[in-house]
């Protein structure tokens, strides 16, 4: 199951990076409308300011990187559950917990933000896409963040009484 889970990990991350890494070569490269459907906006506007495009790029990639964060912290939980490492699955989680708060607030930059940025030259448009409700399936993200947060303080305890049982011992 351990195996299934890391494979699933790596392809669902690889496939999702390659086909971000593509949007965002053919926006900017061939078609700008590429980045108006990267971000469903209407296909039919001039091209996004240059800034706002390099904006657009990074905020992706930082989001990319912060999943492939989380996956790496996923990958490192379960080899510490395996060996019932108390103190390395405290570490992992917690660090799996930071990944997770990080790729939620990547995830809103890219999905929320920028594509007000990239109707800055029609403010019509701008505000009819700008959603500030941030209650959205993807709050799930931050809510496991917090939920690994206080599952590794505890396993952060249970570390320190396994520590001292074995001095006992």
């Amino acid at each position: 199951m351990i195996r299934f889970a890391r494979i699933a990990m790596l392809i669902s991350w690889t496939a999702l990076f390659l086909a971000v890494l593509f949007l965002l070569g053919v926006g900017v490269f061939v078609d700008s409308e590429a980045l108006f459907d990267f971000l469903d906006l209407p296909l039919d506007l001039p091209p996004a300011p240059t800034w706002v495009v390099v904006l657009l790029v990074l905020s992706s990639l930082v989001t990319m990187a912060t999943l492939g964060l989380v996956f790496w912290r996923f990958h490192r939980v379960l080899g510490c559950a395996r060996l019932n490492d108390f103190g390395g699955l405290a570490c992992h989680l917690k660090g799996a917990g930071t990944a997770l708060v990080a790729f939620w607030a990547a995830f809103q930059v890219t999905d929320r933000v920028m594509p007000v940025l990239m109707l800055l030259d029609h403010p019509d448009l701008m505000w009819e896409e700008f959603d500030p409700f941030l209650i959205d399936l993807d709050l799930i993200f931050l809510v496991l963040g917090i939920v690994f947060w206080a599952l590794a303080r505890s396993l952060a305890r249970a570390a320190e009484i396994d520590d001292e049982n074995r001095h006992f011992l």
